[in-house]
């Protein structure tokens, strides 16, 4: 079933009187418990008749909880803006979040309450290149990207999908929350960071949406339950050995492509044999413009940034990624890299950051790493500790060996020690921008 509900409240009314399992979570006791579609329905109804609407953006923690569930679902069908925050109630960075202005309401129809249309979510994006924006959202564009999955990998009433991932980010937000309510699957809310890993034992889920960094330890801890059939795998690459781990186990594995600014989902890998060929979704109309930027035309896309102006990036209804990438004969998506990750040199010479990046860590054995341009020097940022027993002379070393095999305008030029990890973002990408600048 690949139904797209035009709103919110079109999907939720379907709810009631259902008695099938929506949400799954620990109680009091410590054992799981179900609250079942049709009494979250009530819930949420009830909860909708005590608020009033606001045209100033909500700060809005996600937590894991039935409770807040249903004040998510209240607060958006009476129209009323979120700005989605962490479970502690903060936003990435140095996000400003006082005073927020008003949003001009964008998505007309009918809804819970006649007249008001629904309220926006307000994601963030992952800010690796520059600091985060806050992405503006309709209900229309996360219920429209949630059926471009269903679309290529389908879920429905039989699943458990844990949710594992934080929901203040679109891809947990899609991918292991809405998108499962929207085709009756219960989903399992996934408790604290202490127990994120005996969480498949415990809820039993068919499927886990993570990113790489976390699946890779679901696998190597031994932390998957018998039960789960399928993997959805975002936010960044993913290593072939951990797919051929997965597949080992008779899981079905699929990596996913999309932007925050998008909703989530462009395209998904399916059934090609390269992992990195990705198949557009029926939704989405992709475009490789003529310097290799993808640009998408989808219903998903955002309405625009909060307090940003989206001119670069957003003309005409279609949407231009950043990334680089190619269509092949079969018409699969391929990206092979951020138009931010590029270095260009003096003489006109292009070096792609991540390229080297991967290159370097093969040679150091060290994965916390970076480059970046700083002060007109290719420049490695190496964060600490170091790995069994190395020293900064085995680094420099190891970055002399790399430097001979490269032009010499193309060598590491410097080499900046952190004294702790480099900061990275909820979907473990570094932040580059703040890299040597104080953070």
């Amino acid at each position: 079933m690949t139904e797209c509900y035009d709103t919110l409240w079109s999907l939720i009314r379907t709810w009631e009187g259902s008695v099938a399992p929506a949400l799954s979570f620990e109680s009091a006791e410590g054992r799981p418990v179900t609250i079942s579609y049709g009494s979250l329905f009530q819930k949420i109804c009830a909860k909708a008749k005590d608020l009033t609407h606001t045209t100033v953006p909500l700060p809005f923690p996600c937590i894991k909880t039935p409770e807040n569930i249903t004040d998510l679902f209240a607060n958006l069908l009476v129209g009323n803006d979120l700005l989605m925050l962490d479970e502690k109630g903060e936003a990435p960075g140095s996000i400003v979040l006082d005073p927020v202005p008003d949003l001009e309401p964008a998505v007309p129809g009918s809804t819970y309450r006649e007249g008001v249309p629904e309220g926006h979510t307000l994601f963030f994006t992952s800010g690796t290149t520059s600091k985060s924006k806050a992405v503006v959202l309709s209900t229309k564009a996360l219920l429209c990207a949630c059926k471009n999955g269903q679309s290529l990998a389908a879920c429905g009433p039989d699943d458990t999908i844990l949710a594992v991932l934080p929901l203040s980010h679109v891809f947990g937000f899609i991918c292991s929350f809405l998108w499962g309510l929207c085709y009756g699957a219960c989903i399992a809310l996934g408790r604290t960071l202490r127990e994120i890993f005996l969480d498949p034992g415990y809820f039993k889920p068919t499927i886990i949406s993570a990113v790489p960094a976390m699946m890779d330890v679901f696998v190597r801890g031994g932390c998957l339950n018998p039960e789960l059939r399928l993997v959805i795998i975002g936010a960044a690459p993913a290593k072939p050995e951990l797919l051929k781990a997965l597949s080992d186990k008779g899981i079905e594995a699929h990596l996913g492509y999309g932007l925050t600014e998008t909703a989530s989902g462009i395209a998904l890998h399916t059934d090609d044999p390269d992992p990195l060929a990705f198949t557009p979704c029926p939704g989405a109309n992709i475009t490789i413009e003529e310097d290799g930027e993808i640009s998408v035309v989808t219903d998903s896309i955002m309405d625009g940034y909060l307090n940003a102006d989206t001119s670069a990036v957003l003309k005409d209804g279609k949407f231009y990624t950043g990334d680089f990438g190619f269509l092949d004969e079969n018409g699969r998506l391929h990206v092979t890299g951020r138009k931010k990750d590029i270095i260009v040199l003096p003489n006109g010479t292009k070096i792609f950051l991540p390229e080297y990046e991967t290159e370097l860590m093969a040679v150091l054995g060290h994965e916390d790493i970076a480059v970046k341009d700083a002060g007109g020097h290719i420049t490695l940022f190496v964060g600490s500790p170091l790995p069994n027993g190395m020293t900064t002379e085995d680094v420099s070393n190891a970055v002399d060996s790399f430097n001979l095999r490269k032009p010499r305008d193309h060598q590491i030029g410097n080499i900046v020690y952190e004294d702790r990890p480099l900061p990275r973002t909820a979907t473990d990408k570094v932040m580059r921008y703040l890299l040597h600048a104080g953070y």
